[in-house]
């Protein structure tokens, strides 16, 4: 096996290497990696072990010291590095200080050259002190001293940072007018061309093992929208578009009022399916369109990315497998197309949909339903999958989602990908999840589920015993070293 610290200290870097070689197209040469993941693994290669990163980790801490944490502390063997990102709010778990923000756009330094085609200008975070801070090239640095793999995690369509700016290219409602969202069109090929050009320009200068493509969705029920782009994929699919529009454009003005729509567009399911699949065929044609697109990004990405150097690795950040469907994220296709799946299994925050399903639903009863009642109807569709939630509504209120559900749906992801690629689902690490939960869900990934990896989400907010938790569960239970 090679050493690391030997790889880091090498005179000749991939970025180097391809710089010498006039490297300068947009994807059409490939070159050999220098550091590819296969060469310089990690020494618990047999378990991919992966942590969510932000570019604030290595500001704070220093990219060495962030990364050489990761390591010895957590036992992590792979970071997923948010590159770029949205706007959120962050607690720093484990260093001293206060809250901090977020800001959306890119925390690297860009070629400007990978984004000229598209005619949309890429723009740096406005984090204050980081205006000049390359996180990107700190974290790969870090990362190759401390002898882990490093993803650049790209949030894709989700633009909150200059979509202002190009109206043109967002989610359009059913009127054709752009919807006020900061998402971008599937469907747009100049929004194509600079989701593309991330990809590129990362690949071809930065001393990455792959990329984590996260926000390759649709926004919600908004769905795949009602521009012209959208309009010709649907004439190209074959179908009826005009008759298509018209349909969904009705139903979406009148607010979703169809039994189960609102449901089955928000969350891929629905309690009373049969009253309108009969009724309402076309929201099956409009939910598969979504997926069309979502699978067509991920093509052109792994086709672009592996043209430039075939040993980088394209992941994948998804809902999971029981309502992906209904953002457009068909798992059984996108497997076709990328080298590993990360199914968010975050037990918390996927329990918050269903408290405010049964919220609506109490609500909604006037005064008919108790939420036990209606917590019973919705744990019933779960039980008749054969997933045990926590019995009780205050118990489910408490805890989240069941360590049974993640086993569940992890089993399901990998029965819908047939061994193409593996599964490693998502777990939650920060507030409110405990050290006991983090553990049980450990449990079920790896003893019960039979996952070879997890990811988790997300450095800074975790307090050092939850990252000793981790490592903790790593060597005692996994055997890794």
């Amino acid at each position: 096996m090679s050493n690391p610290q030997a790889a880091s200290d090498r005179s000749i870097t991939r970025r180097d290497f391809l710089k010498a070689a006039g490297a300068t197209t947009l994807g059409l040469f490939a070159a050999p990696s220098l550091l590819s993941a296969q060469q310089d693994s990690p020494p618990t290669k047999a378990y991919f072990l992966a942590i969510q990163t932000h570019a604030h980790d290595y500001f704070f801490e220093g990219g060495d010291q962030a990364c050489a944490d990761m390591r010895q502390k957590g036992g992590f063997n792979a970071m997923l590095m948010a590159a770029t990102y949205v706007s959120e709010s962050k607690w720093r778990g484990h260093q001293p200080g206060n809250d901090y923000q977020v800001e959306s756009g890119a925390y690297f330094n860009f070629d400007p050259k990978f984004y000229a085609d598209s005619g949309v200008k890429p723009a740096r975070a406005a984090a204050v002190g980081m205006e000049n801070y390359d996180a990107l090239e700190a974290a790969c640095k870090g990362a190759r001293k401390a002898g882990i793999r490093t993803y650049a995690w790209l949030s894709d369509y989700d633009q909150r940072h200059i979509a202002h700016l190009y109206p043109e290219l967002r989610v359009c409602g059913p009127e054709g007018n752009p919807l006020d969202t900061s998402w971008f069109c599937l469907s747009n090929p100049r929004a194509q061309q600079y989701t593309l050009a991330f990809y590129r320009d990362i690949a071809t200068n930065y001393d990455v093992d792959g990329f984590f493509a996260d926000r390759i969705r649709t926004p919600g029920s908004s769905g795949l929208c009602f521009c012209q782009h959208c309009k010709q994929r649907a004439e190209e699919a074959g179908l009826d578009a005009d008759h298509l529009w018209k349909t969904m454009a009705d139903l979406y003005r009148t607010g979703l009022r169809v039994p189960g729509a609102e449901r089955f567009l928000w969350t891929g399911s629905a309690l009373r399916s049969l009253f309108y699949i009969e009724a309402l065929p076309e929201i099956f044609e409009w939910v598969r369109l979504r997926g069309q697109a979502v699978t067509d990004h991920i093509r052109r990405v792994r086709d672009s990315v592996k043209g430039i150097n075939p040993d980088l690795q394209v992941g994948l950040d998804l809902l999971g497998p029981s309502y992906s469907i209904a953002v457009g994220q068909n798992l059984r296709e996108l497997s076709r197309h990328c080298d590993w799946i990360k199914p968010m299994l975050y037990h918390h925050s996927s329990a918050r949909g269903i408290r405010r399903m049964v919220e609506r639903e109490v609500e909604t009863s006037g005064g008919n339903l108790s939420p036990q009642r209606a917590y019973d109807n919705l744990r019933a569709t779960f039980l008749a999958q054969g997933i045990e939630l926590y019995p009780t509504w205050e118990e489910f209120a408490e805890k989240g989602m069941s360590p049974d559900w993640l086993v569940k749906e992890t089993q399901y992801a990998m029965a819908m990908v047939e061994d193409r690629v593996p599964i490693y689902p998502g777990i939650q690490g920060w507030e409110p999840a405990t050290v006991d939960q983090i553990w049980q869900m450990l449990e079920g990934a790896f003893n019960k589920a039979g996952a070879r990896g997890i990811t988790t989400y997300c450095w800074s907010e975790m307090t050092w015993e939850k990252i000793a938790t981790y490592k903790r569960f790593f060597t005692e239970v996994l055997g890794t070293t």
